[in-house]
């Protein structure tokens, strides 16, 4: 467990205080990794930048130069922070010493910059497991910010005045310098309309985040460059050999892929047990990693408390059932809104907040989820997608009104939003200017075609990062626990994907992983509260809120929602983004007012010309 933060000067002859800014990033991410900081100043104090990390405080310094203790190559020419893990790290330690390489230590921040100095910006395609990573190369003059495949750790950024500040948390960039916290109105509204904010953007005007597979390479001279370094399913000609093979040798190579996906993530030391939800998924992954380590592997289940319904039970797990009540859900509420950075309309997200809870009390570091499954088996998609493949043209600018049987991509429809949308924010038309959104980074490969496998493409990079993961990652380290999702590892992903369209393939997949339905149970918890208590909550938010007063969001309209709620019970999503939104946006203390100046992304292409 690691949090990452940093500070890159991009006018040479600037001078600003980096480092009191970056030990501020890493105060409010202490959470992250409780223990020690390592922080790397480089000579010229163009850049400074660190991680918190578990371990004694008097392992590492503060700061300071080739003796800090960020991770180095010999020549200390390279320098990298991480926050996460390499599950293939022993592999690539052997192959590194092979070639000459020579470790000063275990850690993973040092594998990668062994990795970078012997592959390059290839390196990323060499390193399999959760991660978002900045690293320095002193030869070139050269920043480089990446995130994992999936999109399992985050990583922020803003350019302020002079700087390029980024850190793991949007918090610790607000905590950093005191930029005008205002509202992105695109961002508003594709939040509003899909459940989640997509890269680049942030509900705050002019942060921003990378994508799943992205990179950020800051070149001399303040250039500032955005990559897709992965994409899923790159290799087509492996996809069709795999469509050709057999039934059989289908399920031998799934279930091969699954067990050392599963063996990865089971393999340290670090106390582990299992989350589960209501699906069969996560029990599986639980009963696999049973098996590995010769022992039950505890299970924490989560569920909501009914009088006259009885907890949940399993033959096959020793399960510890916890019952959440909507009361605590409105006292968790504040934790929540805070922990997550900007909202997330997940019905889902206080189960997971009183999991993680359970976990830490039981002195649990990490736990594996089933998060993923319900993208990769074909009869869940529903979660994560509309019924028609209408992100990806979204997310290149255009604006489509559903149809009449459409199923409505996120809380939202595009009528929903025109009762909704308070005078202070342009209407639906307002997406279309964003035109540099997608950047081809959501490409899906051609061979795929428009139908069920280019959806389940578009989930694994957009939806099931922005709304679910990276959800799921802030969550949990709010408490201390990592969580892991063999189902989201990258080589079973492309091995599923390219079994889309084959015959037989959903109940193959169905057949070996469970069922990967999402988590029914808990969204219609939501739904009955949102008529008691949780209702009762949601009236008093709108009445207070400022994002009300501020003319963002409609008051009347959100207050017709909860009567149509309790008519036909099916505004439960629409209520908790509406809820999500207000708490977020009194809580960070947004400033809508148009006078000063905000932040600017810097996108589609950026340069700070040196001074």
């Amino acid at each position: 467990m690691s949090g990452i933060a940093g500070a890159f000067r991009l006018r040479t002859m600037a001078r600003r205080d980096s480092a009191s800014l970056v030990r501020r990033m890493l105060a409010v991410l202490a959470h992250r990794g409780p223990g020690r900081n390592a922080v790397f100043r480089s000579s010229d104090e163009k850049l400074i930048f660190g991680e918190c990390c578990h371990g004694d405080p008097a392992d590492a310094p503060m700061e300071g130069g080739a003796e800090a203790a960020v991770a180095s190559n010999q020549a200390d020419t390279i320098r990298a922070v991480l926050d996460g893990q390499f599950y293939n790290g022993r592999v690539l330690r052997h192959g590194l010493i092979f070639d000459g390489h020579r470790f000063r230590g275990e850690d993973d921040s040092e594998l990668l910059v062994h990795c970078f100095e012997q592959h390059g910006m290839e390196c990323l395609n060499h390193l399999n497991g959760r991660f978002a990573v900045a690293l320095w190369d002193d030869r070139f003059d050269r920043l480089i910010l990446a995130r994992d495949r999936l999109g399992k750790k985050p990583l922020y950024f803003v350019i302020h005045e002079d700087l390029l500040l980024f850190a793991s948390e949007i918090k610790a960039l607000t905590a950093a310098v005191p930029f005008r916290r205002r509202i992105d109105p695109v961002a508003m509204q594709q939040y509003l309309a899909w459940g989640f904010i997509a890269p680049p953007l942030t509900m705050f005007q002019g942060v921003g985040k990378l994508g799943a597979g992205e990179a950020l390479v800051i070149e001399p001279g303040g250039m500032l460059r955005r990559m897709a370094w992965w994409r899923p399913c790159r290799d087509s000609r492996k996809a069709a050999r795999i469509r050709t093979l057999p039934a059989e040798q289908h399920r031998t190579n799934l279930r091969s892929l699954l067990d050392h996906s599963v063996a990865d993530r089971v393999s340290d030391a670090v106390p582990l047990a299992c989350l589960i939800g209501s699906t069969g998924a996560e029990v599986s992954i639980a009963v696999q990693a049973a098996r590995m380590i010769g022992r039950p592997l505890e299970a924490i289940c989560v569920h909501a408390h009914e009088a006259d319904r009885p907890a949940p039970r399993s033959d096959s797990l020793p399960l510890t059932t916890i019952a959440l009540r909507p009361q605590e859900v409105i006292d968790a509420l504040p934790d929540l809104v805070r922990h997550l950075d900007e909202p997330v309309a997940d019905l889902t997200a206080p189960f997971l907040w009183c999991g993680a809870q359970a976990l830490r009390s039981n002195g649990i570091a990490a736990a594996l989820t089933g998060d993923g499954a319900d993208a990769l088996i074909p009869d869940a998609l529903s979660m994560h997608q509309p019924r028609r493949p209408g992100l990806l043209a979204r997310l290149a600018g255009r604006w489509r009104q559903p149809e009449a049987d459409d199923e409505a991509p996120g809380p939202f429809s595009s009528a929903d939003l025109n009762l909704l949308i308070g005078p202070a924010v342009a209407g639906p038309a307002r997406l279309a200017a964003n035109t540099a959104l997608s950047g081809g980074l959501l490409e899906t490969p051609s061979w795929l075609g428009d139908g069920d496998a280019a959806r389940a493409t578009l989930a694994l990079r957009g939806t099931l990062p922005e709304a679910r993961l990276m959800r799921a990652d802030k969550l949990a380290m709010a408490h201390g626990i990592e969580l892991r999702a063999p189902f989201l590892d990258h080589q079973l992903v492309d091995y599923v994907l390219a079994l889309r369209g084959v015959p037989g393939g959903g109940r193959l997949l169905a057949e070996l992983f469970g069922d990967g339905s999402a988590d029914s149970d808990a969204a219609a918890a939501m739904g009955r509260w949102l008529t008691g208590e949780l209702g009762h909550c949601y009236e008093e938010v709108v009445a207070r809120s400022r994002l009300f007063a501020d003319g963002l969001l409609d008051r009347g309209g959100c207050l017709e929602l909860l009567r149509r709620h309790h008519a036909d019970g099916r505004q439960a999503s629409r209520l908790w983004a509406v809820l999500m939104l207000a708490e977020w946006y009194d809580l960070f203390w947004v400033d809508n007012d148009d006078s000063g100046t905000a932040p600017t992304l810097p996108w589609p292409g950026h340069s700070v010309a040196a001074e």
